[in-house]
């Protein structure tokens, strides 16, 4: 998910909701596991500037639990023009990522 293009230096932070839930090996036992994320998979936030230049912002991996989570403010470089969002699935077919009420701030 990218966002609409916006002039370099016109965005200084950033704020959203992520929710990330998934059956995992902690799940299971009641215990946390390493390879937790290898079920739930990862989600990022990264900039990209004119160039094509990326660089990350903002991440999580793994099961963060049944509640909706706030992240904010994630700042944004002077020379970012544009926001993408990423979500690398795991291999669990019971995880579930969203995103929720994407805020810029100018």
């Amino acid at each position: 998910l990218i966002s609409p293009a916006f002039g370099a230096g016109d965005v200084t932070a950033m704020s959203f909701w992520y929710h990330m839930w998934g059956i995992g090996p902690e799940a299971q036992s009641g215990v946390p596991c390493d390879e937790v994320a290898d079920f739930m998979g990862e989600t990022y936030v990264q900039s990209v500037n004119a160039t094509g230049a990326v660089q990350l912002l903002w991440y999580r991996r793994g099961d963060q639990g049944p509640d909706w989570r706030y992240s904010g403010p994630v700042y944004v470089p002077e020379d970012a023009v544009a926001v993408r969002f990423v979500h690398e699935t795991g291999i669990h077919w019971a995880s579930d990522a969203a995103l929720d009420d994407v805020a810029f701030f100018f």
